[in-house]
């Protein structure tokens, strides 16, 4: 998409378009879940209660990952 000469051009929106793409379809199912009540989305520690929601999380998760433990 962007000009390097006359007649030659970089940068394809392909990728640009596919990770858009894929962050929307990722952040519309966790907001879904979110408001099921089902917590997936860890928070950064350095927010309230950020490092706590995080542990709950794992928690949760440890029943069928064990290496969470």
């Amino acid at each position: 998409i962007v000009s390097v000469s006359d007649d030659l051009y970089a940068g394809p929106l392909s990728t640009l378009s596919l990770v858009f793409l894929g962050h929307s379809l990722l952040v519309g199912v966790c907001s879904d879940l979110e408001k099921q009540g089902i917590s997936c989305i860890y928070t950064s520690v350095n927010t309230p209660e950020g490092e706590k929601r995080n542990r709950q999380i794992e928690e949760k998760a440890s029943v069928r990952d064990p290496l969470l433990r």
